[in-house]
């Protein structure tokens, strides 16, 4: 069932649509760069895809909250260690890696869910990063949460492809014409996934306030500026002249 309408709808429609409206306040979390050659808080934002993709998977088959949470971490993990792989060309070319990166999340769930084989899960990697995209012109715009939706969406397409035997190559990401090299740009600033899968992504910033996490610092600022305000007041009404 969608979460947005209540209406049973094909999977790849119901992970469009509740990953497009969990992105459009701009109020998901932020992965944080663990390494000082990355972009620190500008990778992606890693939750939206995920959840949405696993969800509109529920709907093919039954599967326990255990099940789901194990799901979750493991598309979470994938999108935020191929976020931290990638050369940051990435974005600052352009890229909005919710979209991009975000595809491999939701792909990371489902597959999980779907049991795929190895195969399969090479041939849907390849399918993901032919899927992938997204673009930083659409910042501010209805169009920017539409990029978490389709990569929700993209990442069901590119597992049930995969688990039905619909080929692709497979070294989609690490190729020659793979999508590191292809989205990032340079390929000898690329971090081997073989040193990331050694830890877990702890680094995550939860927005308190309701704005895009590059603004936090200023409204926190004013924050401290008002309650000092406050108590300025405060003791000039207490102690007049």
């Amino acid at each position: 069932m969608s979460l947005v309408s209540g209406q049973k709808q094909v999977l790849n429609a119901q992970a469009l649509v509740n990953g497009t409206s969990g992105h459009a306040d701009d109020y998901d979390d932020t992965q944080l760069a663990s390494s000082q050659d990355r972009i620190y808080g500008l990778l992606t934002h890693p939750t939206v895809p995920v959840p949405a993709s696993a969800l509109a998977v529920g709907e093919e088959q039954i599967f326990s909250g255990k099940e789901f949470l194990e799901a979750f971490v493991t598309g979470f993990e994938v999108e935020c260690k191929i976020a931290e792989a990638i050369y940051p060309n990435h974005y600052r070319r352009g890229f909005h890696t919710t979209g991009t990166i975000g595809t491999f999340g939701s792909f990371g769930a489902s597959c999980f869910l779907r049991n795929l084989s190895e195969k399969g899960i090479r041939y849907g990697l390849s399918i993901a990063a032919s899927l992938a995209s997204g673009i930083r012109v659409n910042f501010g715009t209805m169009t920017k949460p539409l990029h978490a939706g389709r990569a929700a969406e993209n990442g069901i397409t590119a597992s049930g492809l995969g688990q039905m035997g619909y080929t692709a190559d497979q070294d989609g990401l690490d190729g020659e014409w793979g999508f590191f090299r292809v989205f990032g740009g340079d390929s000898m600033r690329i971090r081997s996934l073989e040193n990331l899968v050694n830890h877990i992504q702890f680094l995550i910033l939860v927005r308190r306030l309701r704005c895009i996490h590059v603004a936090h610092w200023v409204s926190h600022l004013w924050i401290l500026y008002l309650r000092l305000l406050r108590r300025i007041i405060y003791y000039l009404k207490m102690f007049p002249r």
